[in-house]
């Protein structure tokens, strides 16, 4: 299994394994239209969470690698600003650092939210009517379709009884 991250339009972040990136894209339906998103494949990942007393889920760690990954693939703006820090000349603009991260949160946020991204088609002409109609990624659409066809096959093979 392989481990993608999805990089939302909206600046949202999520992981999902998945064994290819079609499977990734139609667990993602799940919270939107992958196809809209980037996608990239991750290597290490490393999360760590605790059982609250609700029986919820708190998120206690992000591995090392797994945010430097997140954080460079999803978020480069950030990235640049977060690791400039560490250079030697940045300690003497504490100030002026958090209003760059401030600023570059906010260009996050908002950087791919206006660009136009050429997305997949479904491979029938029902399969693109869902899409359209119910802003579906085209392998959840041709899931959709294919599931619907095999059915009615099944349906047309079945003995039918005369009364």
């Amino acid at each position: 299994m392989r481990v993608f991250l999805c990089r939302w339009p909206n600046g949202d972040v999520s992981i999902v394994g998945a064994r290819d990136k079609a499977e990734a894209v139609a667990l993602l339906d799940e919270l939107g239209n992958a196809d809209r998103a980037a996608l990239t494949q991750m290597g290490e990942f490393l999360i760590d969470f605790s059982l609250d007393d609700t029986g919820g889920l708190n998120l206690c760690h992000i591995g090392e690698s797994t945010y430097d990954r997140i954080m460079e693939k999803a978020y480069p703006l950030l990235w640049n600003v977060l690791t400039s820090a560490r250079s030697p000349r940045a300690k003497g603009r504490r100030r002026t650092h958090a209003q760059m991260v401030r600023e570059a949160v906010e260009s996050e946020r908002f950087r791919l939210s206006g660009r136009k991204k050429r997305l997949p088609k479904a491979s029938t002409e029902l399969g693109k009517r869902l899409q359209a109609e119910h802003d579906l990624a085209a392998v959840t659409a041709n899931q959709l379709v294919d599931r619907y066809a095999r059915k009615k096959l099944e349906e047309s093979d079945e003995p039918k009884t005369v009364h």
